[in-house]
């Protein structure tokens, strides 16, 4: 269930949102152009968690007992998923549902490959629908449980454990929740935690925005950088940005004291750092975000109220190619404390305006920091 790296040539991220007219499904099976890249794929993953097992690709080539599908985005493929043919029990049986490229993470992806998967099981009458997951692959469990999956009682072992969906009461969930957002402004603060955080994040960046436009002129390209005005920010081409945190961290620093920098920031994310539940910050690389180095120091204020601050020392910088990225490397929770899952936190940054491809074009910047109180105390 693993979120699988393609080959070199199948490595194009495919836009967002979705739409519909330019994503087909594809059955893969023996003779179809799609097996051979297919196996690659799932041949990662089930050697990642679930042991290899040689009869495990033979099962989807011959496509007896099981059938195997690819999402295609402009005829690019963007996922698969592998399914029974026929219900046991009432139980639909999920093998495998897995998104190509880690580039590809918040895009809708996995969710369009789940929508998939439920239309099927509705059509095959299933009542329940059945996944077993290993418990290292934290991305997979974190996923199916928000889509509403729980544990079965009966754990298959240490490694494995399974888990279902009731449909009935999925369909009975989702109308809720069309429901509940139609009521627009009437919703709770209770409802949808990564929808707060959108909001917030949406006020805060668009004030960060405006306030460092001008600074980036200053200091987007430093002049120690050799070529930069051929080839971009440190020396690299967009599309040469190091992933996964295997960035030239701190490779760009100079001799210099230390500085402070502040910036507003919402109440809740105040708080949130004072108490050590958040230690990432992620903004987009450009801007006056481009001169922190590790040693300076960050105040963060409440704009309504500025006497309500933390002060921050920069314990490390690492730079990504999305802000997707970054949260899978360092855990969502220490980035965004209160969303419940990956894709929620995703979604925080991916749904702000323009920010997905602000973040495409000039990659993101991950701020590691330490809590050292608020500026009151340490003065």
């Amino acid at each position: 269930m693993s979120i699988s790296s393609s080959v070199s040539q199948k490595r194009k991220s495919a836009s967002y949102p979705p739409q519909q007219s330019i994503y087909k499904y594809v059955v893969v099976s023996k003779g179809s152009p799609h097996l051979t890249f297919a196996k690659e794929v799932l041949s990662k993953e089930i050697k990642e968690f679930y042991n290899y097992k040689k009869n495990a690709l033979e099962k989807i080539e011959v496509a007896r007992d099981r059938k195997c599908e690819m999402l295609l985005y402009k005829n690019l493929p963007v996922g698969v998923i592998v399914y029974k043919r026929q219900n046991e029990n009432e139980r639909f049986v999920i093998k495998h549902l897995t998104v190509i490229d880690k580039d590809n993470i918040g895009r809708g992806y996995r969710s369009m490959l789940f929508r998939r998967i439920l239309k099927i099981a509705q059509g095959q009458s299933a009542k329940n629908i059945f996944v077993k997951l290993n418990l290292s692959d934290k991305y997979s469990i974190d996923f199916f449980t928000h889509k509403g999956f729980s544990a079965m009682s009966e754990k298959v072992n240490e490694i494995y454990q399974n888990f279902t969906l009731n449909i009935q009461e999925n369909e009975h969930r989702q109308a809720e929740r069309e429901a509940s957002s139609s009521r627009g402004s009437k919703r709770s603060r209770e409802e949808e935690p990564s929808t707060r955080e959108e909001e917030a994040l949406t006020k805060e960046f668009s004030r960060e925005e405006k306030k460092t436009r001008q600074a980036h002129l200053d200091t987007s390209i430093p002049r120690f950088v050799p070529n930069a005005h051929l080839r971009g920010f440190m020396g690299y081409r967009r599309d040469e940005y190091p992933i996964q945190g295997a960035s030239f961290q701190q490779s760009y620093s100079v001799n210099r004291a230390s500085k402070q920098h502040s910036m507003t920031l919402r109440r809740e994310y105040i708080h949130q750092i004072r108490d050590g539940r958040k230690t990432i910050e992620g903004r987009i690389r450009s801007g006056i975000f481009l001169s922190y180095r590790v040693g300076d120091k960050i105040r963060f204020y409440y704009q309504q109220n500025p006497q309500d601050d933390v002060v921050c020392e920069i314990l490390d910088i690492k730079n990504f190619k999305s802000f997707d990225e970054m949260l899978f490397h360092y855990g969502y929770k220490n980035c965004l404390a209160e969303v419940n899952s990956l894709e929620q936190a995703v979604s925080v940054y991916n749904r702000i305006s323009g920010y997905r491809e602000r973040a495409q074009n000039n990659g993101v910047l991950a701020i590691q920091m330490k809590s050292l109180g608020i500026s009151s105390e340490i003065r």
